[in-house]
């Protein structure tokens, strides 16, 4: 059963939830702040262990807060590097160590206004606070966490500091609560920091045939081992190379309803997407179709001597003889496209 608590990261109201995971020692929580999150044993034993690791609860705080709003929720949150075996990790759930964490947290006052903004705008987002409306935001905790500012005063200097750079407006503010609205310019200041930075800790999406298929006499195709072996000797490794460390590769086989929903949200917030044309597999035509809609960057590969869909026919696509092959023209485009990703830092390399 769940229970109201106290969120063991940002102290607001949050449910504790029942473990029915193999990991009998963790607590999971579900706050509107932080998401679901599972701690070591007690909040008091956490807390202690974020001071112990040099880090605050209000920078894991906001940290959480940003990647929620991005669209990624789950986390287990560990003192030590010590991980669980990746098979006992809960479905849904991303490991991070307390310092790891930490180490995302905006270093200097450009970049904290710059994540604060985006914070703003997803806000608006996820409340259906369209454009020309006003953001109403009351002067509390939890709103200092929304924009990485650990007091009211802090966070008031970060919204004149997007008024002055003409992203926002602040025509209802008070010593209450702040009035924002997003003007033009904010709209496109917000496109522009999410293309660059898209959601840094989100895995690549991987769109590729899956290896199995019926002829139309019948017989089926059987190739499943040779693209799974293609998927993790050649496109996984390109992208660990290029230092995307997370890539996840979506299922084109089976486009029922549920599935569909999960390949959309995952198409949402990955950095860019590989769509790999073997077979000409339509899944995967309509998965890096959907992802050039959202602006996201997409690489298109196929084994030579493959004839794509004319649609892509003009599209400088990465053509290889073999794994071997795809592997390092793969991390060539890669790094030519969206550039190094370097996870020590938190951004991509220029």
């Amino acid at each position: 059963m769940n229970m109201a608590v106290k969120c063991p990261v940002c102290a607001i109201d949050a449910k504790k939830l029942s473990n029915t995971t193999v990991l009998p020692l963790f607590e999971f929580f579900d706050c509107a702040n932080c998401g679901r999150l599972g701690i070591y044993h007690s909040p008091e034993e956490f807390q202690n262990g974020v001071s112990a690791n040099g880090a605050d609860l209000f920078q894991i705080a906001a940290l959480l807060c940003e990647r929620r709003l991005a669209g990624v929720s789950g986390y287990i949150i560990l003192e030590t590097g010590q991980k669980p075996d990746e098979n006992n990790i809960p479905q849904g759930y991303i490991v991070y160590t307390i310092r790891d964490l930490n180490s995302d947290w905006p270093r200097t006052v450009p970049e904290r206004i710059n994540r604060a903004f985006c914070n703003l705008v997803r806000y608006a987002q996820l409340k259906g606070i369209g454009p020309g409306r006003i953001v109403q935001l009351n002067r509390n905790p939890q709103n200092c966490i929304l924009v990485f500012a650990s007091n009211n005063e802090e966070a008031h200097y970060y919204f004149d500091a997007m008024d002055k750079y003409g992203w926002v407006e602040q025509p209802t503010s008070n010593l209450g609560s702040w009035g924002l609205r997003i003007t033009p310019s904010g709209w496109a200041q917000f496109d522009e920091l999410d293309r660059t930075a898209r959601n840094r800790e989100n895995p690549v999406f991987v769109a590729m045939w899956f290896g199995k298929k019926k002829k139309d006499d019948g017989t089926e195709i059987d190739r499943a081992s040779e693209m799974k072996s293609l998927f993790e000797g050649a496109i996984k490794s390109a992208c660990e190379a290029a230092g995307w460390n997370r890539v996840i590769r979506a299922g084109t086989d089976e486009h029922n309803e549920p599935i569909m929903d999960r390949v959309i949200a995952d198409l949402r917030i990955a950095p860019f997407v590989i769509a790999d044309l073997t077979e000409n597999n339509p899944g995967v035509y309509f998965e890096a179709g959907w992802a050039r809609g959202l602006g996201t960057d997409v690489i298109y590969c196929c084994p030579k001597g493959t004839t794509p869909h004319f649609d892509v026919s003009g599209i400088n696509l990465v053509k290889y003889e073999d794994g071997d092959d795809l592997r390092k023209r793969l991390e060539n485009r890669i790094l030519g496209t969206v550039g190094r990703f370097d996870s020590k830092q938190g951004r991509i390399l220029s």
